[in-house]
């Protein structure tokens, strides 16, 4: 470190290994010193890792191998025969599709909501060009089926099913609900095809609010009150 100290004489010293007292018995403490230092550190260490693998088998609820293996074995301990199971599953799945099939008869006939909410759909998927999606009888109306489709075609099937809903809405109780759009031109969609929505809900939804969410401000000649917002919803 080149340091210097001034001597009895006014000399100049520079301390060196050899004119410092005790020089190697204090190398030799701080070695020792060090040394027990990294000998409690690995200590440390080990009851770290006794700790973190403790949680880590905790957060581990069950070993689902081990449970799916006694299950197999209790099956196989039963003695069933396999086309009797099967039998009776495929009897269990035509009634339950018999039934799911006469809840939608009975939904969907004389439902002048239902016929009215399939006319919109029906209307919208048209003008959007994914009217091969739609189902040409009404049971549309009841799908829960919207996620086998994906990309572009599932954004628009989902618009064209919300503004089905908020027309059906107002028509039954004359509400006009608040409708938020969340990123229309993600999933595939192009420019053109986001402004064909766009235009849809400046002629046919005068008088909703509506909110769109978008990194993108560029919707054709649509007029929006722009929220721009520099950090986020929250700071």
């Amino acid at each position: 470190m080149k340091i210097i100290v001034k001597g009895n004489n006014g000399e100049r010293i520079e301390l060196k290994k050899d004119n410092i007292l005790n020089y190697d018995e204090n190398e030799m403490y701080l070695k020792y010193k060090k040394s027990l230092l990294n000998h409690q550190l690995f200590k440390y260490k080990a009851e770290y890792d006794k700790v973190i693998k403790k949680i880590e088998e905790k957060n581990t609820l069950f070993d689902m191998k081990t449970i799916l293996e006694n299950m197999e074995d209790n099956i196989k301990n039963l003695n069933l025969d396999k086309n009797v199971v099967e039998n009776v599953l495929n009897n269990l799945t035509n009634q339950r599709n018999k039934v799911n099939n006469k809840i939608k008869n009975y939904l969907s006939t004389n439902n002048n909501y239902l016929n009215y909410f399939y006319d919109i759909i029906d209307k919208y998927a048209i003008e959007l060009e994914i009217k091969q999606f739609i189902n040409k009888d009404h049971s549309i109306v009841l799908t829960s089926k919207l996620k086998g489709y994906s990309g572009k075609i599932l954004a628009q099937l989902a618009f064209v099913f919300k503004l089905a809903y908020l027309k059906t809405i107002e028509e039954k109780f004359g509400i006009k609900l608040p409708f938020i759009i969340d990123s229309p031109r993600t999933s595939e969609m192009k420019e053109d095809a986001a402004i064909d929505m766009m235009n849809i809900l400046q002629r046919d939804f005068q008088g909703y609010q509506i909110i769109v969410a978008s990194v993108y401000d560029n919707f054709g000649d649509i007029k929006m009150n722009k929220i721009i917002l520099e950090t986020g919803v929250i700071d």
